[in-house]
């Protein structure tokens, strides 16, 4: 493998274009907005209906004032406004159902409470789904609290690779594995693994990079530092690299001298 030139290099992989990055953004806001809702509207019906699930009773003069339910992929939302009682003691509620269940056409509703609660208006539809609708939303906040625990972690490995491969005082080119490749909304990602073996590395970048192809299923790239654990692959023009015109020029070279017709013409 040629070697770079004999003094301090940096390597950078370009993020993928804002697009990519405000949608990614979008879909954060969306996720983090889907949470706060839940523990808005979702989570307080359902502890109620805990406390309540022994002793509600059909409620006096309960009735649905509106409600519906939509349903997709089996997930049911439904979203009801619950009143009983007589005036002047009239008890409005609304509450907020998210369950799994394959049913389909309308459900019959009846409203109930807890006589000795009787602001805590619910229906028989939300008691029995109550150990469903416990584990829906177990479940959607088990799924937030992994993906946030992996964006997190992600971040903080990504800012060590950065200071790793700001310290690099002996970069050196490597032959990579591409295990994956793809492009989708202004962005491609690449996932490569050492030759020699070791931890597969996801990488994203622009969607109009490509890799700096060695072989079918070999690209090249660049490593520091006396262990060589952090691997960067190189797009095909070595513009992740700070050459000088001059040294990339000699460096395409001396590539195509000596992997020739792998090489992108």
């Amino acid at each position: 493998m040629p070697e770079l030139p004999n003094r301090p290099l940096k390597v950078r992989v370009p993020p993928p274009g804002w697009g990519h990055r405000l949608l990614a953004g979008f879909g954060l806001l969306v996720l983090a907005g889907l949470a706060v809702a839940s523990l808005i509207f979702v989570a307080p019906p359902l502890l109620t209906d805990w406390q309540v699930r022994d002793a509600a009773r059909p409620a006096l003069a309960g009735q649905i004032d509106s409600g519906s339910c939509s349903s997709k992929l089996f997930v049911n939302v439904c979203d009801v406004v619950l009143s009983a009682g007589k005036n002047p003691n009239v008890v409005v509620r609304d509450v907020h159902y998210v369950f799994v269940d394959a049913h389909a056409g309308d459900y019959s509703v009846a409203v109930l409470a807890d006589p000795a609660r009787p602001a805590l208006l619910t229906t028989d539809l939300g008691l029995d789904k109550l150990v469903n609708r416990t584990i829906t939303i177990g479940l959607f906040w088990l799924a937030i609290a992994a993906g946030t625990v992996a964006a997190v972690r992600t971040l903080l490995q990504r800012r060590r690779e950065r200071a790793e491969m700001a310290g690099w005082t002996n970069m050196r080119l490597v032959p990579l594995r591409l295990t994956a490749f793809s492009r989708a909304r202004g962005a491609s990602s690449w996932t490569v693994v050492p030759l020699e073996g070791g931890k597969a590395r996801i990488w994203s970048a622009p969607g109009k990079a490509s890799p700096f192809m060695l072989g079918s299923d070999v690209v090249l790239g660049a490593t520091g530092g006396t262990d060589g654990r952090v691997t960067v692959p190189l797009d095909q023009d070595l513009e992740w690299i700070d050459l000088t015109d001059a040294e990339r020029a000699a460096l395409m070279a001396k590539l195509h001298a000596e992997f020739g017709e792998h090489l992108p013409a």
